[in-house]
C-alpha cells in the first residue's frame, strides 16, 4: 500500500480482504469493469483518495453514514471501498431509482455525505 496516505485505513470490516490483497498482490487484477482492468494498487489509490476526502469533509465521528450513488463502475467500487476505509458506514444508493425514493433513503439513513458518479449527478 502506498505510504503517502494521510488517513489510517480501518484494518477490519468488509474491505479487510481487499487491503490484504493490495499488500500481497499490488499489480494483480482486482477489478474488471467496463472493459478495463484495474490492479489492486491502482484501485487502492483511488479508494484512498476518496477516503481522505471523506475524512476532510465529514464533520462527524467514525461510522458516519455515507451514501454512494453510482452505477456499477470503477467509481462505485472506489466509493464503496473508500467509505469503508475511512471507517464510515456505507449506504448504497441506485441512480436508476426515482429521485424521490433516493432522497427519502438519504434522509432516513441520515447520510453525512454522498459519493456520486456521473450517473448520479442528476439525481
Amino acid at each position: 500500500m502506498t505510504s503517502q496516505a494521510s488517513f489510517s485505513a480501518v484494518p477490519y470490516g468488509l474491505h479487510a480482504g481487499f487491503l490484504q490483497s493490495v499488500q500481497r498482490y499490488p499489480q494483480r487484477p482486482a477489478l474488471d469493469v467496463d472493459g478495463k482492468v484495474w490492479a489492486y494498487q491502482a484501485l487502492y489509490e483511488a479508494a484512498a483518495a476518496i477516503a481522505e476526502a471523506l475524512q476532510d469533509c465529514v464533520d462527524a465521528p467514525a461510522a458516519a453514514r455515507v451514501g454512494v450513488l453510482a452505477q456499477r463502475s470503477r467509481s462505485m467500487y472506489c466509493g464503496l471501498l473508500g467509505t469503508l476505509m475511512a471507517g464510515h458506514t456505507l449506504v448504497p444508493l441506485n441512480p436508476s431509482f426515482p429521485v424521490s425514493r433516493t432522497a427519502q433513503m438519504i434522509g432516513l439513513a441520515g447520510a453525512a455525505a454522498l459519493v456520486v458518479d456521473k450517473a448520479g449527478e442528476g439525481v
